[in-house]
């Protein structure tokens, strides 16, 4: 099953993020009190499908916020790279953001390792210590 992380009113829409599949819907009326899900497409015709890290890898962004900054809708993970049992490094997939632009709905993957580094850092919470996950954000200006 599905697991909707985030909500957003983004370009005329309603739209969800599942952070199991990376998948982007929207929310559409149906019959009566009901609403329906479908997926979002890009200008070419493409459902958007958030990918974690810089989008080249077929895995899922496991999507847990979103906010809107400068007209796009960006989504974020976690902020905290995965380790194995031993606190290696695995991959820092979950410390990209994606902006969605409102025309296109092209995805632009931005690395915000520094930024997640910095809140780890102003929270006295260096690597190793502990680690920080972020299931909620927005944007203020």
């Amino acid at each position: 099953g599905a697991e909707y992380s985030a909500l957003e009113v983004f370009a005329d829409r309603l739209i969800t993020m599942d952070d199991r599949t990376g998948n982007v819907d929207e929310i559409v009326p149906g019959n009566g009190f009901l609403f329906g899900l479908q997926p979002l497409e890009d200008k070419a015709g493409e459902a958007l499908s958030l990918r974690m890290g810089d989008g080249k890898k077929d895995k899922p962004l496991k999507a847990e916020w979103s906010t809107q900054k400068d007209g796009k809708c960006l989504v974020g993970s976690t902020g905290k790279e995965r380790t194995d049992d031993d606190g290696n490094v695995v991959h820092q997939g979950e410390m990209w953001v994606k902006a969605i632009d409102p025309v296109t709905f092209e995805i632009e993957h931005i690395d915000w390792i520094p930024r997640y580094n910095m809140l780890r850092a102003a929270a006295q919470c260096p690597p190793g210590d502990g680690y920080i996950i972020h299931e909620g954000a927005r944007w203020s200006d």
